[in-house]
C-alpha cells in the first residue's frame, strides 16, 4: 500500500483530496484562482461566471505556481520545508536519545502507580503501567 506520502501524492486526485480537509482562509489555491479569474473580471454577479463550478484545488496544482509552491528547486516549501523539519528534529534529537533512561527513573522513582504495583504479577503489571501516561509518551517516543 505504501506510505501516507506515497498515497497522497499518488495522484492529482489524491493530493486535491487532502489539501480540500485543510480548513484554511487564505489557500494558495483560491488566492491563485482570484487572481486568474476574478481579478479583472466585469461580471457583476458570480453566479454566471463560467468558471465558478472549477475545483479550484485541482486547477491550483496544474499550474506552474503550484509546482513551485510545492517543490521550489527541488525543495520543499511552505509548512513542510526542511528548515523547520531540521528546527524539530534539533528540539527531539535530544528526547529521543535520553528519553528511555528518563522513563525508567519516573517510572522507578516517582511513579503514583508504584503504591499499587506491591504484590501484582508481571502481568498484573504490565496492566498498571499499559493505563499510565508515561507509557502512552513512550510510545509516542518509540523507546
Amino acid at each position: 500500500m505504501g506510505t501516507r506520502f506515497e498515497r497522497i501524492t499518488a495522484s492529482s486526485e489524491a493530493l486535491a483530496a487532502v489539501l480540500a480537509s485543510i480548513p484554511t482562509a487564505d489557500a494558495p489555491w483560491d488566492m491563485a484562482f482570484e487572481q486568474a479569474f476574478c481579478a479583472g473580471c466585469a461580471l457583476e454577479n458570480c453566479d454566471t461566471c463560467p468558471h465558478k463550478n472549477l475545483d479550484r484545488i485541482k486547477w491550483w496544482l496544474e499550474q506552474q505556481t503550484a509546482k513551485a509552491f510545492l517543490t521550489r528547486k527541488g525543495e520543499r516549501s511552505g509548512w513542510f520545508s526542511m528548515a523547520k523539519k531540521q528546527e524539530l528534529v534539533d528540539k527531539l534529537g535530544p528526547i529521543e536519545h535520553q528519553a528511555e533512561e528518563l522513563i525508567e527513573e519516573l517510572c522507578g522513582s516517582y511513579c503514583r502507580y508504584t503504591s499499587a504495583a506491591s504484590g501484582k504479577t508481571r502481568d498484573e503489571l504490565l496492566d498498571i503501567c499499559e493505563d499510565c501516561p508515561l507509557s502512552r509518551l513512550r510510545d509516542l517516543i518509540g523507546v
